[in-house]
């Protein structure tokens, strides 16, 4: 009877192999023991990375995804990037508000505003962090879950750095809640959007993701409207309010154009597929720019907050 059990055993552990085997024939492998190859993760890629080779998980269960966050692979940079800044973002809304606002004798509307900046930044830090822990999960439900919850917190962070600039930059009311009548409604059309595709999450085609670059950019480039109305109301570049406003904007353009150009050209691993796997591929850098971009305005933020006290809107 023990021979027969260990035979019984023995079969199973052989057809638990087989369907392992014919799991990863169908593009999704089970299990965290190694990392794969992006021919092996073909069927379950999702970020339209041609050019990373090596260093995919794949397969895991939702507990092997968290534990995941401690090993290497090619998304640990990605993970830790935001993880830490959600953490460095956190601490910097609770010390502007029980500290720096204070000292600069903010009222609440600068509070609320300076909170819902860094409140927006904190979602769009935390879903891209677990959009890229549970990256490799092996159910294309929670794949799914996980990349349209990051493109929200894109969304959602765009949209926080117009409250900053619409309410320290836009004086004239009328002008105040028009441009954020067409900024929410670009919101909720990008939301609208890809909530609604079945794929994403999925598969990534270059109609996906052209789709998704053009509605991210049309949200992003719409910030460009109220910066130079803002630039313009407030005396334009020849008065030195207008030319201040100029200043701290530019941080933000460079940072949106930099965000931009690292996702869209894949570089530096375009020029060298393999070889940024780990380390320096332009998703890193996508990363490092985005936490970059949000500590800039939020400086940005707190040097408004002095300037409207000197000259306030009229």
């Amino acid at each position: 009877m023990t021979v027969t059990a260990r035979n019984n055993h023995s079969v199973k552990a052989k057809d638990n192999d087989v369907s392992k085997t014919s799991f990863l024939q169908n593009g999704i492998v089970a299990g965290p023991k190694r990392l794969y190859t992006l021919e092996e993760v073909s069927g379950t890629k999702y970020f339209g990375h041609d050019h990373i080779l090596t260093g995919y998980r794949t397969g895991l269960t939702t507990k092997e995804c968290l534990r995941s966050i401690f090993q290497w692979h090619n998304e640990t940079i990605s993970i830790w990037t935001h993880a830490i800044g959600f953490v460095y973002v956190m601490s910097m809304l609770v010390w502007e508000n029980f500290v720096t606002i204070p000292r600069y004798h903010g009222n609440f509307w600068d509070h609320v505003i300076v909170s819902a900046h860094l409140l927006c930044s904190e979602v769009t830090l935390l879903s891209s962090a677990c959009c890229h822990i549970f990256g490799g999960h092996r159910s294309p439900e929670v794949r799914g879950l996980s990349l349209r919850l990051d493109l929200f917190g894109i969304f959602i962070g765009v949209h926080g750095f117009q409250f900053i600039i619409l309410y320290y930059g836009i004086c004239d009311e009328w002008y105040f809640y028009t441009h954020h009548v067409v900024a929410w409604s670009l919101f909720f059309l990008n939301v609208a959007v890809e909530f609604k595709d079945d794929e994403v999450g999925q598969t990534q085609d270059a109609a996906v993701l052209k789709r998704r670059i053009t509605l991210t950019a049309l949200q992003w480039g719409y910030g460009a409207v109220p910066i130079v109305h803002a630039i313009c109301s407030n005396g334009g570049l020849s008065h030195p309010t207008g030319q201040y406003f100029c200043q701290r904007f530019l941080g933000v353009v460079f940072y949106s154009l930099a965000c931009l150009v690292s996702y869209t050209s894949q570089l530096p691993e375009r020029l060298a597929p393999g070889w940024f796997d780990y380390v320096g591929q332009s998703h890193h850098w996508w990363h490092m720019m985005v936490l970059c971009g949000i500590i800039n305005f939020n400086n940005s933020a707190l040097d408004f907050i002095q300037l409207r006290q000197k000259v306030p809107c009229s």
